[in-house]
């Protein structure tokens, strides 16, 4: 289990993490002496499995980024996931106990119909309370459609910003960089996505995911000509759900080039909840 789990670390997560185990600044927190891995193997597991979001506190310093999870994709199961906890939790100075792989299948089981990553709020951690924050809430207009723009979304990244006097968001080059919008739908049911971006032939191609609560839309960005030129695209769809909901945008796998300068998403009402596309 021991080998299986450096083995799988290397693979997955030393290249932000680092081989050390201590992070890097701006990029990754620390695992050796941090308070998340020595803890519950069923809040690491979560984390694992479906991603972490948003501020962190990690032996007393603040994070603020996006992690994807890994139990999704299938590229590594639930043994080489335990294998992965065991190891972090018995390296760099860390003494926990390992992980059994029944732990990660049990917290893979409870929370089947996840489709968003955890906040440490949400696992019990140290974080922003999402209720008590002052949030920046999408309103929908009268007719139910929501117009996410870049100046609006939460970024979530490493190099992703928004550029405000051209509201776009860019550069998007790094795996893990997200964008987070909080939004207002006036009823449930499937939302038609339009995405107005811009990109060029030579970086078309990347893969995406857009994220709901309830929800996972997965696409491929297409060129619209060049960087300079922006389009409106239909993508699919996503459910919503009555009221407030969160919406994610990342990369979906390895990058190559950029995948898009997005300048808004909008959400058009279409009809009643379909579930994952």
């Amino acid at each position: 289990m021991a080998k299986l789990g450096s083995t799988k670390y290397a693979q997955f997560c030393a290249s932000c993490h680092q081989p050390h185990g201590g992070g890097a600044p701006g990029l990754a927190p620390p695992l050796g002496g941090s308070e998340w891995v020595s803890g519950s193997p069923e809040r690491l597991a979560k984390i694992v499995l479906h991603g972490l979001m948003g501020p962190i506190k990690v032996r007393d310093k603040e994070w603020d980024l996006h992690m994807p999870g890994l139990g999704f994709g299938g590229a590594i199961d639930d043994q080489e996931i335990a294998a992965i906890l065991t190891f972090i939790r018995r390296a760099w100075g860390n003494h926990a106990d390992p992980v059994a792989t029944s732990v990660v299948s049990k917290t893979r089981a409870a929370a089947a119909d996840r489709k968003f990553p955890w906040t440490a709020q949400e696992l019990g951690g140290s974080g922003i309370d999402e209720k008590s924050a002052d949030l920046n809430i999408v309103k929908s207009k009268a007719d139910g459609t929501i117009i996410l723009t870049a100046k609006l979304a939460t970024v979530l990244a490493i190099k992703l910003r928004c550029h405000e006097d051209l509201d776009i968001l860019g550069p998007w080059v790094v795996q893990s960089d997200a964008a987070l919008w909080h939004l207002q739908a006036l009823a449930s049911g499937l939302y038609q996505v339009q995405l107005l971006h811009a990109c060029d032939d030579k970086n078309a191609g990347n893969e995406f995911v857009v994220e709901t609560d309830i929800s996972q839309l997965k696409g491929k960005i297409g060129s619209t000509g060049g960087f300079d030129q922006f389009k409106e695209v239909e993508i699919g769809a996503v459910d919503l759900k009555e009221g407030t909901n969160r919406l994610l945008m990342r990369p979906a796998g390895t990058l190559t080039g950029e995948l898009v300068d997005l300048r808004e998403i909008l959400l058009r009402p279409i009809g009643e909840a379909g579930g994952i596309r």
